[in-house]
């Protein structure tokens, strides 16, 4: 599976680049905003991802241990804060060698290839998956599926007909979704600056998800006012 990353060590500083040269790519079987998918078309991207998701992890798994990082480990670790922080700080260190201002519209990546010169939106796809994943061991209230609210259309959120990590509503809480490929290309495309080395919002949804953070919120409000 991960064979292609069996290559002698490169050195440091060039070593995400080299290895990105022969990632394999997420090939994605429709792309473009989702505003400009039809139903059956984001079914199918939804599919795809369902269906190469143990491929996809692997993947990444794979290209983070060269970086000394066990992706394995932090989906059975009982604290995953270390993980995440390891992962920010692996973002922070390794980003910036392979950031490419070309590739900060968010055009540039939702009709990207994927492949090539626009090879990094394989590895940010496949860091969502991992960062949903995460969240999926701890949480099995959420799933992956397509963001398909039409208040978010009429918005146009770029999560529109997109496969998202998702919580369906209840009796108090209304549905919940993480965009977790868009915080990794946010995170991106924020590698370079100095307020992203600060705080670690690479790994804060993914906690925010496990928490329960939002549906507290939610509940909270249903009770009303105190009296």
């Amino acid at each position: 599976m991960a064979s292609w990353f069996r290559n002698a060590a490169e050195p440091r500083e060039s070593r995400l680049k080299r290895l990105l040269a022969d990632y394999p790519p997420y090939r994605i079987p429709h792309r473009g905003p989702g505003r400009r998918l039809t139903l059956a078309e984001a079914e199918e991207n939804l599919a795809y991802l369902l269906d190469h998701k143990e491929e996809r992890l692997a993947i990444v798994s794979a290209l983070l241990t060269r970086f000394d990082l066990d992706a394995a480990a932090g989906l059975a670790a009982d604290d995953l804060r270390p993980f995440l922080d390891g992962l920010w700080r692996w973002s922070c260190a390794e980003w910036p060698a392979v950031y490419d201002p070309a590739f900060v519209p968010i055009d540039a990546w939702l009709n990207s290839s994927r492949e090539g010169p626009e090879i990094i939106f394989s590895m940010l796809m496949d860091v969502g998956i991992l960062l949903g994943e995460l969240v999926l061991v701890r949480r099995s209230d959420y799933r992956w599926a397509l963001d398909l609210d039409q208040q978010n259309a009429a918005d146009e959120m770029v999560s529109w007909q997109r496969p998202v990590l998702l919580r369906p509503a209840d009796h108090f809480v209304p549905v919940i979704f993480f965009d977790f490929e868009d915080t990794a290309r946010t995170s991106y495309i924020r590698c370079t600056s100095t307020p992203y080395r600060i705080l670690n919002d690479l790994g804060r949804e993914v906690l925010d998800a496990i928490s329960g953070a939002h549906e507290v919120a939610w509940r909270e409000q249903s009770k009303g006012p105190s009296t």
